[in-house]
């Protein structure tokens, strides 16, 4: 803290209206601030688990921010539908013939996060 620092706290909870009661509550302190997008988008990383992201995605080792600050492909899914899937499939494809040898590609997966609210949606829109 004191000039230029940023303080972080965490809460838990169990009830999506208590974190929507946080929100509400703190929403002039963070969200509005210069900070607000940062704050929101580590928001949403810690809930979802940094390890449970890396498992989401194809390359865990790939930034969650691309060239020029746009979000990846992984950082919309997670927005949109709760998960940081690489692509905007439906549900898990392998590349190459023999799925033994093949790279796994992860898309949504409409049973395990619902039907999402918005449909298709890319980095570009």
């Amino acid at each position: 803290t004191g000039t230029g620092g940023i303080t972080v706290s965490s809460r838990r909870v169990s009830r999506v209206a208590d974190a929507q009661q946080l929100l509400e509550e703190a929403f002039d302190s963070w969200l509005a601030g210069p900070c607000g997008v940062l704050s929101f988008v580590c928001s949403v990383l810690l809930s979802r688990t940094l390890a449970t992201v890396r498992e989401d995605m194809d390359d865990p080792s790939m930034p969650l921010l691309g060239r020029f600050g746009h979000c990846s492909q992984e950082l919309v899914n997670l927005m949109l539908v709760g998960e940081a899937t690489s692509n905007v499939f439906d549900g898990t494809r392998f590349l190459g013939d023999d799925p033994s040898s093949g790279l796994l590609l992860k898309g949504v997966i409409g049973d395990r996060v619902g039907v999402p609210p918005i449909g298709f949606l890319s980095g570009f829109e």
